[in-house]
């Protein structure tokens, strides 16, 4: 797990280690009151990934948006191309994709010294 990061306004956690070589997992943390989602960030967050070498051997992007819903990001070397509903299943075990139930809970940062 890489993260909480920031990247085009956006809050998320990376994940590299729970599912096949290749592709990541995003978690859109929020609070979306202060950041903005993956999914309004996602030019920004594509090309900032890239940029810290995150993307170059991963060919699959996959994210969990701020609504759960389970989208990929499609992207050629670091620029966003759009977005495919549903995960492709083939890419995991018979186990299926990868449960973040038990993932700790980030809470909003504490901005009451003006801080961020």
């Amino acid at each position: 797990m890489i993260g909480p990061l920031c990247m085009g306004g956006a809050r998320f956690l990376v994940f590299d280690s729970y599912i096949p070589a290749g592709t990541l997992i995003l978690l859109d943390l929020g609070p979306w009151h202060q950041y903005r989602t993956l999914t309004n960030a996602a030019e920004a967050v594509v090309s900032g990934l890239y940029s810290y070498g995150l993307l170059k051997s991963s060919p699959r992007l996959l994210y969990i948006a701020s609504d759960g819903e389970r989208t990929e990001m499609c992207y050629q070397l670091d620029e966003f191309q759009g977005f495919k509903n549903d995960w492709p299943l083939e890419l995991f075990s018979p186990q299926g994709p990868p449960d973040f139930k038990d993932l700790p809970v980030y809470p909003p940062p504490d901005n009451s010294n003006g801080v961020r």
